[in-house]
């Protein structure tokens, strides 16, 4: 089953080494910060799918089922939210969006998020 951005917010509530950072006043994004002091931030408003920001990417979260489309972020009109959610996402030269399809994906990629 595809994951849209309310099943990632669920899912992160449930977590006791996430605890939600910021909302954007228009519920654009959303970050929560992990144990490890990484951020992570994402759109709750989704319907059909669910992307994910994330400040490093294990070369180990590419072969994850579930893991879809990578891009490297920012592209030439990076989102202005951001900025208002996550300083320390905002403030990365270089940063991931990661389409996230499953639970067990977003699992994993949130795994691999409290290493970093």
């Amino acid at each position: 089953m595809k994951i849209n951005g309310k099943n990632v917010e669920d899912y992160l509530n449930s977590l006791s080494c996430a605890e939600l950072l910021e909302r954007d006043n228009n519920d654009y994004l959303i970050s929560f910060r992990l144990d490890s002091g990484s951020d992570i931030a994402f759109d709750p408003r989704t319907k059909t799918k669910a992307s994910i920001f994330i400040g490093t990417l294990p070369e180990e979260l590419l072969t994850v089922t579930g893991i879809g489309k990578v891009i490297k972020y920012p592209p030439e009109n990076p989102s202005t939210a951001l900025k208002r959610v996550s300083s320390q996402l905002d403030r990365l030269p270089i940063k991931y969006k990661v389409e996230v399809q499953t639970i067990d994906a977003l699992h994993q990629l949130i795994e691999s998020q409290k290493k970093t």
